[in-house]
């Protein structure tokens, strides 16, 4: 919008840093929802691409959800996993 080009090397550098700066929020949000008496989870097969072989594999997107008549904020988080282990 502001004409400005960044390439996609800078743009994923940038989201990577975020990343990595949100991780403390996240294993923060991960330890209170483990604390609560009831826990809501929905798993997600996604398709991953697999580098070099040039196919997709199937990897799972976990949603975590804190129990809605719980007294406290609500808590969601969520979790990618490449493989389905119990880990």
């Amino acid at each position: 919008m502001l004409g400005v080009t960044l390439s996609r090397s800078t743009l994923a550098e940038w989201v990577g840093r975020i990343g990595v700066a949100l991780q403390p929020l996240a294993d923060r949000l991960t330890e209170m929802l483990k604390q609560r008496e009831v826990l809501h989870a929905d798993e997600t097969p996604v398709q991953q691409l697999d580098p070099g072989n040039g196919k997709t594999k199937r990897a799972y997107l976990w949603a975590y959800r804190s129990n809605a008549l719980e007294t406290g904020p609500p808590l969601v988080v969520f979790d990618y996993q490449p493989i389905r282990s119990g880990s």
